[in-house]
């Protein structure tokens, strides 16, 4: 049988993990999309006929005989693979590959080992059929000598060289019981159950994964793994969730005994996307950001700083009993933002990021309270784009897109095309703000769009602050914020087109002036919508006791987007935007040049945003607009639209902002400006913006 998979390490993890080959097709996507096919391919050829698939596939066994030592704490169902699992990543890293790569193909040849494992995992683990799926000993979870297990195990936290012979006793008493049984039988034995928190969030989000590709890829079963998922999430908030304490509690034994150790574990539910936002926020407030639990310099430790089995010098000389796992901080990342916890999850990637370059990349190892690493690396190395500016700060956000509309011929079509968007991949439906030219009013449009649409983003791309009050303003975002269940993005802009300020009668002042006056109502509306009163004394804003009301889904408030092109307002951008759309300088103030449009301006933009951001330049999302054209003559387009401007061809042909080609040449002009730019928000405008579904399709996420 051929096998080809990425090795952990050649000479300490030589064989082929389960869900640390997923972590490696997921990886695998920044290098190439081939090879993390090919991870999840070699790791399938490991299913058993019954649906089984154990966490380690030992192909080159002979090679490695001290793992084959009882030292080695390895229980073996067959001479070249364990009779143990691990939780069903593998499910999400097939996802992430479909939205990279849009093959359809590749799925329906993985989805069947796939499904057939979660199958076995409610058949042979889920004995009450109540949706949570049993662990019949610790490192199951992949959470090994986790201190959470310790009653169930016998395992004593002091004195701490006393903790890992008793954790290798404990663990060979179990392979004694489970000696010549099979799967079902052991799983009925009771020497150790254990009901993972962790485990069954993958086993969850798993289920909601396969949900997905099966409908995409036109198999039967869908409706019942998207039950199967609820089932499991609602058993997690009847049985796991603890209101008084804030916090999801694994369960041990037949009798399902809550087990109150606090580790990340009791955070990972917020990985789920239907969580109860009030829960998301509890734990977020309450726990993760707690400095005497989870916010430590370097977080997520594995066991809270607040336990006494806390051991950041690695005194035990055990896993998961302290030090921080990277893959975690990964997961807890894309909960974050998928709950509004934008602003957390991005100062948890910079802390990740800035751990690794002080730690390196290691396991098993402790140190400040952080250090131990399991960093997910291609078998080509350590991974850099290549040929990234080094001014740039190249973003490790994953690409999402955007497009623009001002409006539909009538409100059917405009539902239907929100529907289509979304449908075809975008993560947000802006609308423009202009009091000429026939654009619709803004807040209500994207609040009918909100009704017809689940996830679809409701921007603003953008709203002039001089047309509104920011009081009101705000009240009427944080109502859309709520009635959408906190998919809004507020775009704000200080105002450039001069007829739209005639057509209403209102001054157009000088864009230092706009500026001052945007950025005190950005303040302004920052403090509305976290405070329950806010009495405000500025140069242009003054306001005694202004309460807004419903509070926002997304707390602290929604994210805050700026298009800016000038230096005042891309200094106030960086200063106070958590996404900054760079647009080319000097537009609404004078013709724009070839040079305003290249990469080198953009460039230049960014430093000044970044100079102005400080350390928080980290947290900023940048995104730009992108003008789509679909031809197959390029320099012939060009040519005939600048004749129709009478502009100067070298415009369009220089310019990061204008997309002219075939599919093939806009998603490159998008991977170069992502490249060079650190771009990763695009909103794409144009009359082509659903022929871009390929496109969308194989480069958001990645």
């Amino acid at each position: 049988m051929r096998y080809d998979f990425v090795c952990p390490s050649p000479t300490h993890y030589p064989f082929q993990w389960f869900w640390d080959s997923a972590f490696h097709a997921i990886a695998l996507l920044q290098v190439d999309p081939e090879l993390s096919k090919q991870e999840l391919r070699c790791l399938v050829q490991g299913a058993q006929p019954d649906g089984y698939i154990a966490h380690m596939l030992l192909w080159e066994r002979r090679g490695n005989p001290e793992w084959l030592k009882p030292e080695a704490c390895i229980r073996l169902d067959h001479p070249f693979f364990t009779g143990t699992i691990q939780p069903p990543v593998i499910a999400r890293a097939l996802e992430r590959i479909y939205d990279a790569t849009g093959d359809l193909g590749f799925v329906r040849e993985i989805l069947p080992p796939v499904l057939r494992f979660v199958h076995w995992l409610e058949r042979v683990r889920d004995a009450d059929r109540d949706g949570l799926v049993t662990i019949i000993q610790p490192d199951e979870s992949g959470l090994d000598a986790s201190p959470k297990y310790d009653a169930a195990m016998g395992i004593p936290s002091h004195p701490p060289e006393a903790t890992l012979p008793a954790w290798r006793r404990s663990m060979h008493r179990l392979f004694d019981a489970y000696a010549g049984k099979s799967h079902e039988e052991q799983a009925t034995l009771g020497v150790f159950a254990f009901e993972d928190v962790m485990m069954n969030v993958i086993y969850a989000d798993a289920l909601r994964a396969l949900a997905r590709l099966v409908g995409l890829a036109g198999m039967p079963g869908a409706d019942d793994l998207e039950r199967a998922s609820d089932r499991t999430h609602d058993a997690l908030m009847q049985k796991s969730w603890d209101p008084k304490r804030g916090l999801f509690w694994d369960l041990s034994g037949s009798r399902e005994e809550r087990v109150t150790v606090l580790t990340f574990t009791s955070l990972f539910p917020l990985v789920l996307p239907d969580l109860d936002a009030g829960v998301a926020k509890r734990l977020v407030d309450e726990h993760l950001l707690n400095e005497r639990e989870f916010w430590l310099p370097y977080p997520v430790p594995s066991v809270a700083a607040s336990e006494a089995s806390f051991d950041p010098a690695w005194l035990t000389k055990t896993t998961w009993r302290g030090p921080t796992w990277i893959n975690v901080n990964w997961y807890l990342y894309w909960g974050l933002r998928q709950h509004g916890f934008a602003d957390v999850a991005s100062e948890l990637a910079r802390r990740t990021v800035a751990m690794q370059a002080i730690g390196g990349i290691r396991e098993d190892r402790g140190g400040r309270g952080c250090d131990e690493l399991r960093m997910v690396v291609p078998r080509s190395g350590s991974h850099c784009r290549r040929g990234a500016d080094p001014h740039a700060g190249v973003s490790d956000r994953p690409i999402r897109f955007a497009t623009q509309s001002g409006g539909a011929p009538t409100g059917a079509q405009w539902l239907d095309r929100a529907k289509r968007l979304e449908a075809i991949g975008y993560a947000t439906l802006s609308m423009p703000d202009h009091m000429v030219g026939g654009a619709w009013s803004n807040l209500p449009a994207l609040g009918a769009a909100a009704a017809a649409t689940t996830t679809l983003r409701l921007g603003n791309l953008v709203l002039d602050n001089d047309f509104r009050n920011p009081v009101v303003l705000a009240r009427e975002l944080a109502t859309l914020d709520v009635i959408s269940d906190g998919r809004v993005e507020i775009g704000l802009g200080a105002g450039w087109f001069d007829r739209d300020y005639q057509s209403i009668g209102a001054p157009f002042d000088r864009g230092r002036v706009r500026v001052e006056r945007l950025g005190e109502a950005v303040a302004l509306m920052k403090r509305l919508f976290i405070e329950d009163e806010v009495t405000f004394a500025g140069r242009y804003y003054r306001t005694e006791r202004s309460q807004c009301r419903p509070k926002t889904v997304q707390r602290p408030h929604p994210p805050f987007l700026i298009a800016a092109g000038g230096p005042r307002i891309l200094e106030l951008a960086g200063r106070e935007a958590d996404i900054v759309a760079v647009v080319p300088y000097g537009v609404g103030a004078r013709q724009t040049t070839a040079d305003d449009v290249t990469f080198e301006a953009a460039l230049a933009q960014i430093d000044r945003i970044r100079a102005a951001a400080g350390d928080r330049f980290g947290a900023i999302e940048l995104s730009q607009f992108l003008d789509v054209t679909l031809t197959s003559d390029r320099e012939a387009t060009i040519g005939k639209m600048s004749e129709k401007a009478r502009s100067d061809p070298q415009i369009l042909r220089r310019s990061i902002y204008a997309g002219i080609g075939t599919l093939e040449q806009i998603r490159d002009q998008i991977r170069e400006n992502r490249q060079r730019l650190g771009i990763s928000y695009f909103c794409l405008r144009g009359p082509h913006v659903e022929e871009l579904a390929p496109v969308v399709q194989a480069l958001r996420g990645t």
